[in-house]
């Protein structure tokens, strides 16, 4: 393959080498902010200089404010000729904000086919998928975690500078190949030419980076009062979903993914799942509406907590057997209403942090939260013990240490326990109501026309040690059941 050259690679570590066959000899390297060096060939090539306004993983640990499902770390280059076709591609590692922005070459090579765009792709490195172009080692991002930019250019004689800024606001959303493509620029235009967006630059210096400063990715704290048993859940951006799921026979209901990049606003959140005697308070002032719960039957082997309303001897405990318009009403007489399937997956996940499980990546067991206490399926009785305890019986001190059921924020239960009704309609996240032409802000699939069953998120003292995954979704009838319960969120202050 013939040289391109001496050139800095500043900023960029090769993972896949440029490659060449006896048609093709498409060199891209890594150039220095400030142009070529006087070595450098200067024959005609487009130097390519790419910015982001994402956050970089470099930045997460000096600047915790900022959400790791929004980082990136890597950027694929794909050169494509007129027909889509890959000519080369490349992969840079470019963790570090004073790594950015990168740049490259694409010289011309008057005896190969005409690259006419570029693909440029910035992503979180280990969330991708090793895999190859044209038998070189590379990586495949995830579509929900990547902006993916298709950038046009054309050759003029000698070197030419244009400039691209990955921007947050195209999160998750792909470009179209056709006879023109289209991709996403900005919030503003989402799928626009592939010349749009490219600045004409004078030298290979786009001034600083602008790495770290979407707002979207910056944590926002709550502003009001916090209402009596609740927590606040600082806004900011997560990942909906989890592709590492996929195919697993606990995601058979509702799939988790594709992934959905989202904003959530701050909001309140129980501390724990509404109580027995919480209920019970309730009805006795009569602000409650709907069916009451199912009362416990005695020698029930699967019981309910509800004694009724004269009844305390089971307060402590959850209220379940409780069906998902009761849950509603419940909430609403408490002046929340339930979480919507995002706020609650960005609660359980650790607002950003994409943490498996609530209480982060180890994997549960029966002392770490109230899962598994019933035959479930083809898994058996996992754990022993009285179907329910207390609520907030795995918290801190209480389940293992330190992996017990408790949240980043300090919300208990939300792996076991049981599993709780949440607001959205029971729809895969390929369907419409969860396709976004830009990063939607508190995402709700609020199709709920017809729906006899409901979403419930969390595992419970039924379902096996699995079900503690917090990206897992589960479609259930509405009606009152044993496993599911009631936790309510509420507004911040505008």
């Amino acid at each position: 393959m013939e040289a391109q050259g001496k050139v800095e690679r500043r900023g960029a570590r090769f993972i896949a080498s440029a490659y060449q066959t006896g048609l093709v000899a498409v060199v891209m390297s890594a150039i220095p902010l400030g142009g070529c060096r006087a070595t450098t060939d200067a024959r005609a090539q487009v130097v390519l200089v790419v910015d982001t306004d994402l956050p970089v993983s470099g930045q997460l640990a000096a600047r915790p404010e900022l959400s790791p499902d929004a980082a990136i770390d890597t950027v694929r280059v794909d050169v494509l000729a007129a027909n889509g076709a890959v000519l080369d591609s490349q992969v840079f590692v470019v963790p570090n904000a004073d790594q950015w922005p990168l740049s490259f070459g694409v010289p011309r090579d008057d005896g190969a086919p005409a690259p006419t765009a570029l693909r440029v792709r910035g992503f979180r490195g280990r969330k991708a998928v090793a895999t190859t172009v044209r038998g070189v080692a590379s990586l495949q991002p995830p579509v929900g975690r990547t902006v993916d930019r298709v950038v046009g250019f054309s050759f003029e004689d000698g070197v030419v500078y244009r400039g691209v800024v990955l921007r947050g606001a195209c999160l998750g959303i792909a470009p179209s190949f056709g006879a023109s493509p289209t991709g996403c620029v900005d919030a503003d235009r989402p799928a626009a030419p592939a010349t749009d967006g490219v600045a004409a630059l004078d030298g290979a210096d786009m001034g600083a980076s602008l790495a770290g400063t979407w707002e979207p990715a910056v944590e926002v704290a709550c502003v009001g009062a916090t209402p009596a048993g609740a927590t606040c859940i600082a806004g900011g951006f997560s990942v909906l979903g989890d592709v590492d799921l996929a195919g697993s026979e606990l995601a058979d209901d509702l799939v988790a993914s594709p992934e959905r990049p989202a904003r959530l606003s701050p909001y309140f959140l129980d501390l724990t799942e509404v109580t027995v005697g919480a209920y019970r308070a309730l009805v006795a002032t009569g602000a409650v509406a709907g069916s009451p719960p199912t009362a416990h039957a005695a020698g029930d082997a699967e019981p309910c907590a509800w004694l009724g309303a004269t009844d305390g001897a089971n307060d402590a405990l959850p209220l379940n057997c409780v069906s998902f318009d009761t849950a509603a009403a419940i909430c609403a007489a408490r002046g929340g209403s339930l979480p919507t399937e995002a706020q609650w997956e960005h609660a359980a996940r650790g607002r950003g942090e994409g943490r498996s499980f609530p209480w982060g990546e180890a994997v549960p067991t029966c002392c770490t939260a109230l899962l598994s206490r019933a035959i479930s399926g083809d898994l058996g009785q996992q754990c022993g013990g009285p179907a329910l305890d207390a609520a907030g019986s795995h918290g801190p001190g209480r389940g293992c240490v330190p992996d017990a059921d408790v949240s980043r924020d300090g919300v208990l239960d939300l792996g076991g326990s049981l599993s709780e009704w949440v607001l959205g309609a029971p729809l895969p996240y390929a369907a419409p109501c969860w396709t976004f032409t830009t990063v939607p802000t508190d995402p709700l699939c609020a199709d709920d026309s017809g729906h006899t069953y409901r979403v419930d998120r969390g595992g419970a003292w039924t379902t096996g040690l699995g079900r503690a995954a917090s990206a897992l979704r589960e479609r259930t009838p509405a009606t009152a059941q044993r496993s599911n319960g009631v936790r309510c969120a509420y507004r911040d202050a505008p």
